[in-house]
């Protein structure tokens, strides 16, 4: 791994601090930051995919599609006014 593909992952582990549990486990899932071993979805992943494998393991019930695609959304926003 090159020196800026290092520096670039430590950004975003560093940007993903600043969120909940959940939705880091949905931005690293969703934008392929990390495959989890156990992780059975398609891949790539889709909103649905991702509301499965995240809300089994932390909630133990999917989250819904709609809800995933609005934390992204957010996660996105809030990520803008980080940089």
């Amino acid at each position: 791994m090159g020196e800026d593909a290092v520096l670039l992952q430590v950004a975003l582990e560093q940007a993903l601090a600043y969120f909940e549990e959940r939705d880091r486990q949905i931005l690293r899932l969703y934008f392929r930051l990390h495959e989890p071993d156990d992780y059975t979805g398609v891949w790539p992943p889709t909103y649905e995919s991702v509301g499965d494998y995240v809300g089994r393991r932390l909630l133990g019930e999917p989250i819904t599609e709609g809800s995933v695609r609005y934390r992204v959304e957010v996660a996105l926003e809030r990520l803008k006014t980080l940089l």
